[in-house]
Formats: C-alpha cells, sequence, structure tokens
C-alpha cells in the first residue's frame, strides 16, 4: 500500500508540475485531466497494465489487461481474476473468465443473470438466478417458449413458498404439490377447507349402467353391474348400517372420502331408488285397477 501511495503522489507530483516526467523506463504524460502512462522505449506501446507488489516482491494486486479485450481486477497476477470488464461491457465478479451476460457473478455457488429488453421467441428477458452445487435453482422472468416465469429445482429439492416466516405451499420433488401439508401424498394435498364455486370432476364410469341393464338386460359401461332387490339393501343395512357398495363411517375416517368415486355411487344410488319408485308406482297402479274392478262388481 506504501508503495502504491508513493506512485500515486508521485503522478500528481507530474502532473501539477511538468508536462512530462521520465522515471527510467516509464515516462508519464498529463494531458488534462487525463495522466497517461507509456514504456520509455521503441519496443511495446502505452502500459495495459499495473502490477502492484508487496515489499518482498509477492504481486499483490492487478490492475489492466495485457493486450486482451478484457480489463481485470486480480489478486496476485492477473490470471486471479476478481472482476471483469469485457469490451462488450460485459461484467464478472468472481468468475475468472470470460463474461457471457451484462452481469455475472460468482462461479460454483452463485450465478446471476441480467439480460436485455429486446423480446424475441428464444430471448429470455428479465432476471435469472442459477444456484450451482448440489441442490440447483433456477429462477427466471423471461419472455420465451417455456412461459413469462420459469421456477425450478434439480436434483431432489422441493419448491416452498411462504408468507409471514410460514410455509403456506410447497411442490414436492415428485410434483405432487401441498397446500398447508409438507407431505403431499397426491398431485394436490389440501389441509383445510376448500372453498370454491365450482368443481369439476373426469368420470371414467359414469352411473349410467343402472338404467343400461334394467332396461336391457345387458350394460357396456359396467357388465358386471347387477341391481340389488329391495329385501337385499333391506338386510345388508340391518347388518351394516350403510348402504352397499357406500364406504362405512370407520372406512372413511381412516382413508378419507373420494369425491369423484362417492359422487358416482351417489347417482347409483339415486338411479336405483328411480327405478324402485317406478316399479312401486307401476305396483300401485295395478292395485288400483283390481280395487275399482272390485268395487264395480260389488256395486251389481
Amino acid at each position: 500500500m506504501k508503495k502504491i501511495f508513493l506512485a500515486a503522489s508521485l503522478f500528481a507530483v507530474s502532473s501539477l508540475f511538468a508536462q512530462q516526467g521520465t522515471y527510467d523506463d516509464l515516462t508519464i504524460k498529463s494531458y488534462s485531466p487525463v495522466l497517461t502512462l507509456k514504456r520509455n522505449t521503441d519496443v511495446g506501446g502505452y502500459i495495459q497494465g499495473i502490477q502492484s507488489q508487496l515489499s518482498d516482491g509477492t504481486n499483490n494486486w492487478f490492475f489492466g489487461n495485457l493486450g486482451t479485450d478484457l480489463w481485470s481486477v486480480a489478486k496476485g497476477d492477473y490470471q486471479n481474476r476478481y472482476l471483469s470488464v469485457s469490451s462488450s461491457g460485459n461484467v464478472a465478479i468472481g468468475i475468472n473468465d470470460y463474461p457471457d451476460y451484462r452481469l455475472q457473478v460468482g462461479n460454483g455457488m452463485i450465478a446471476s443473470k441480467i439480460t436485455d429488453s429486446n423480446v424475441s421467441p428464444t430471448n429470455k428477458v428479465g432476471y435469472l438466478i442459477n444456484e450451482l452445487g448440489a441442490g440447483v435453482f433456477e429462477l427466471s422472468f423471461a419472455r420465451d417458449n417455456q412461459g413469462v416465469v420459469n421456477m425450478k429445482t434439480f436434483l431432489d429439492r422441493p419448491i416452498v413458498i411462504g408468507t409471514n416466516d410460514t410455509e403456506r405451499m410447497r411442490i414436492a420433488a415428485n410434483g405432487n404439490v401441498g397446500i398447508g401439508s409438507k407431505n403431499p401424498d397426491a398431485p394436490l394435498t389440501v389441509k383445510g377447507l376448500i372453498h370454491a364455486t365450482e368443481v369439476k370432476i373426469d368420470l371414467n364410469v359414469p352411473a349410467d349402467y343402472v338404467f343400461q341393464k334394467y332396461y336391457t338386460g345387458t350394460s357396456g359401461l359396467k357388465p358386471e353391474y347387477t341391481m340389488p332387490t329391495l329385501e337385499d339393501v333391506e338386510k345388508f343395512t340391518k347388518e351394516n348400517n350403510h348402504l352397499p357398495n357406500i364406504p362405512s363411517a370407520k372406512e372413511i375416517q381412516e382413508k378419507g372420502l373420494n369425491v369423484g368415486e362417492m359422487s358416482n355411487l351417489l347417482l347409483q344410488k339415486i338411479e336405483e331408488l328411480t327405478l324402485y319408485t317406478i316399479e312401486q308406482n307401476k305396483l300401485i297402479k295395478e292395485q288400483q285397477k283390481r280395487i275399482e274392478i272390485l268395487e264395480n262388481n260389488a256395486k251389481k
């Protein structure tokens, strides 16, 4: 540091009291407000780098370049770069190489990339963060073929989103999403209330097989289905305290309730109940006819 301060003092004195000074093989020229260093020899040209040394001759810091288009600040000699600026204006901090982006920070830990605002189908526009290592994380705000906001991890790492220093939502490494749950066991696991104005559920086998089997004797939707008689239903409910094919209270408490499956089973029971009602209505009408016949015969 003493040598650097001494050199700076010499430069200042030269610029104040002389237009040109010569120190061995070094020429200092002052073209206000610029101070120029030039080798005092016909071989080579203007000095492009400054290498400072400690009192024992060890290289301390290097500033400048060595005939390349990369200006650097390096610790020791020029090869150990800490800060670099390329001729294109790209800046690298902590990367001992040419920067590929306007600002590139880190080497092996964090690399941040800020690109320009030119919009094109393949150009990422915005901000990209990469954490290199065992758990690689990438966050980008971009207008490209992948969308506007991209957030992803690599290897076996989840994405956790929280508020007020508390986890609220998690995307597990296998893709399952948990809201209020740190261990989602399904594509969407919610621990708490779901409030919705509409829910759409896809069913592979709708309950129309009940009517198909009743009126045609066969069903392409569910060939094995057989409509139970009312006697069978009565016997089953007396023994089990719930309808056939409907899970018991204990099963629901232990395993939960499949909304799609339950909706279909309830529709099946409604269709069965409708057919029971139709049969009873036919029976009532037949009985009414017989009663009318008996009443007419009694009047004769």
